[in-house]
């Protein structure tokens, strides 16, 4: 499938758009069907649950600042056609009604016996990972064959679940040899550098997290302590 040099820089381009567009493609079918045409009021209409971990996730540095931008209450009327398979996850796993967002199925890599949709979404998730920490735009050529095959298979598995697109598996074949042009390289460059900040932004999030939970620890013994003293 791929040699050396701009050859295999098109055959890992060709597999990025497949990842990026495609793999967006599915999310949002499987996120209009659970939300409707209407973030905002299907925001409004939610549990308090929900509605809540959402204002978490907007105050927690869990969605970028240009990501807030095409949310409620920025956005008044969010268009999902807007949001990328980076911020689709998320929300799937956060405010979808899916499995809870701290569930062992999010966390850690699914068992291949796992068929769930959340299994799959994860898949999808990792496939995203690995080409984020690729800081090279070459990859062996068994590496690309291998991961061609556990994107068309996570995409096919997520299809029929969320009513299906019907030429999906033309669209996977079709970007196998579609042309590249240097602003397709450059834009789909510039999604895979958003990715980077995020995860950068999310690590910082749980940094903060993590220490607010230790001042929390720390607040108690002392509250405790204080009290041993007043009545023992």
């Amino acid at each position: 499938m791929a040699g050396v040099g701009p050859t295999n820089n098109k055959f890992v381009f060709r597999y990025q758009y497949a990842l990026c567009e495609i793999g967006s493609q599915v999310l949002r079918k499987l996120f209009d069907s659970i939300v409707g045409p209407d973030f905002k009021t299907y925001l409004d209409t939610s549990s308090s649950s929900i509605r809540k971990h959402f204002l978490f996730l907007l105050n927690s540095n869990k969605i970028t600042p240009s990501q807030q931008k095409l949310l409620p209450p920025s956005e008044p009327k969010p268009k999902s056609i807007h949001f990328d398979i980076t911020l689709l996850s998320c929300l799937l796993r956060n405010v979808c009604g899916l499995r809870r967002h701290d569930d062992v199925v999010w966390i850690n890599p699914p068992a291949a016996s796992d068929t769930s949709l959340e299994a799959n979404i994860v898949r999808l998730r990792v496939l995203r990972n690995e080409l984020m920490h690729n800081t090279s735009v070459f990859m062996s050529e068994a590496d690309l064959t291998s991961n061609w095959s556990k994107l068309s298979k996570v995409l096919h598995d997520l299809n029929p679940s969320i009513g299906g697109i019907r030429n999906l598996s033309s669209l996977i074949n079709d970007a196998k040899s579609m042309e590249i042009d240097e602003n397709l390289i450059a834009f789909h460059s510039d999604m895979i550098k958003a990715w980077r900040e995020m995860e950068r932004l999310l690590d910082h999030g749980i940094s903060e997290v993590l220490e607010v939970l230790e001042d929390q620890d720390r607040l108690r013994t002392l509250v405790e302590e204080g009290l041993e003293k007043l009545f023992f």
